[in-house]
């Protein structure tokens, strides 16, 4: 029964430190998304939306990537 004493302070530091950790993840990812979507040129770029763990996360990729040239390139 002592020993189930002395391990419980271990089970909760870990605990609160996924609990921190988790809520810390959450809070960069809203960071990250407002930076994506003031710095993306939207000529050039398109914001995309991505399923992750945290919540939607935003990424700026080339149109010409989603789309393809605008015209067929020529060898």
């Amino acid at each position: 029964m002592n020993r189930h004493r002395e391990q419980l302070p271990a089970y909760v530091g870990i605990t609160l430190g996924m609990g921190i950790g988790g809520l810390l993840c959450v809070g960069l990812n809203k960071a990250i998304n407002a930076r994506v979507i003031a710095t993306c040129d939207s000529k050039l770029y398109q914001i995309v939306s991505l399923k992750t763990a945290v919540g939607e996360s935003y990424g700026c990729v080339s149109k010409m990537v989603l789309h393809g040239p605008a015209a067929a390139i020529k060898p």
